[in-house]
């Protein structure tokens, strides 16, 4: 057998340079991508790969619940600081009252 051209069932066969991206420690490259969610053999490679791409969609979704959790806390602080903002207005009316003209009743 061909390194890199091993048969795997009904999926056909891995291209040449499938695994070239683990073999140079290129864990974005073409061995995390090619055939990554179906195992149809238990060997190294494919197992391998499969983890190395659950682990990137693992990151990734960490990084998209903080960014969640980041634009949350962002929306909070601007709520907060335009709360306080209105909330302390330092623009003051004056009000006058006018003294009441009404003559008190004696008892």
């Amino acid at each position: 057998m061909v390194a890199g051209r091993r048969k795997l069932g009904v999926r056909g066969r891995i291209p040449a340079g499938a695994c070239q991206g683990l073999q140079e420690g290129n864990l974005l490259g073409w061995g995390a991508l090619v055939g990554p969610f179906i195992i149809q053999s238990w060997d190294g490679v494919a197992v391998l790969r499969a983890v190395v791409v659950l682990l990137h969609l693992e990151l990734l979704l960490l990084l998209l619940l903080l960014l969640l959790l980041d634009l949350l806390l962002l929306m909070v602080m601007v709520g907060l600081l335009v709360f306080l903002m209105l909330g302390t207005n330092t623009t003051t009316v004056a009000t006058t009252t006018t003294p009441s003209t009404a003559v008190p009743t004696p008892d």
